[in-house]
C-alpha cells in the first residue's frame, strides 16, 4: 500500500504539536484547592466522556501543583473561557505562579474556587486518573453544570481565536 508524504513515524513533541494543533479546542481553566490554597491551570485537553453518569475527561501536567492539588482533594472545577477572557488563559498558562492573586473568584458549594463569567462550568469529583506520558488522564464525575450564552475562547494552530456572535455566525449551510 503506497505511503503518503509527509507523514512522519516517530514524531518529536514539537511536530506532534504542529500536527494536533489543526484540531480547534475550547480553553479552560481548571481549578481547584488544597490547604486553604487555590490553585488552577489553564488547559485544553478536555471531552466529554459519557452522558450517564456525565463523564469528562481533562489531561494535566504532572509537574503541576493544579494537578496534584487535583489527585490529593479529589475535586476541580472546569471553567471554560469566553472569548473576552484571554486574559484569564494567559494567568493560568504560567507556571509557578499565585494564579488567583487579587483575582475575585466564588467558591462552589464544595468549597472550589471558580471563575465568574465563563461560558460554562463543571463541578466535578475525581472518578478515575490514569498515566498518560507528562499528564495525568483525569475523569470527573459531573457533579453540577451551567452555561452562559457567551462565545468561548478557542485554540487554533498554536493561537487564541474567537467565534463569531453567539458562536454560531460563522457556520456554513450544507445542502
Amino acid at each position: 500500500m503506497p505511503t503518503e508524504a509527509g507523514l512522519a513515524e516517530a514524531p518529536g513533541p514539537r511536530v506532534f504539536r504542529d500536527a494536533m494543533g489543526v484540531f480547534t479546542t475550547g480553553v479552560a481553566v481548571i481549578s481547584t484547592e488544597l490547604d486553604g490554597q487555590p490553585h488552577g491551570m489553564t488547559a485544553n485537553s478536555l471531552t466529554s466522556v459519557s452522558l450517564d453518569p456525565p463523564l469528562l475527561l481533562v489531561c494535566l501536567d504532572r509537574r503541576s501543583r493544579t494537578a496534584a492539588a487535583v489527585l490529593s482533594t479529589g475535586g476541580f472545577v472546569v471553567n471554560v473561557l469566553t472569548r473576552r477572557q484571554r486574559h484569564l488563559a494567559d494567568r493560568f498558562a504560567r507556571p509557578g505562579r499565585a494564579h488567583f492573586a487579587d483575582l475575585p473568584f466564588v467558591l462552589t458549594p464544595d468549597g472550589l474556587p471558580a471563575l465568574p463569567g465563563c461560558a460554562a462550568r463543571f463541578e466535578c469529583a475525581v472518578d478515575a486518573a490514569h498515566p498518560g506520558g507528562d499528564h495525568h488522564i483525569v475523569v470527573g464525575r459531573v457533579l453540577a453544570c451551567r452555561r452562559s450564552p457567551e462565545s468561548p475562547l478557542v485554540f487554533y494552530r498554536g493561537r487564541y481565536h474567537r467565534l463569531g456572535g453567539a458562536g454560531h455566525d460563522d457556520v456554513l449551510a450544507v445542502s
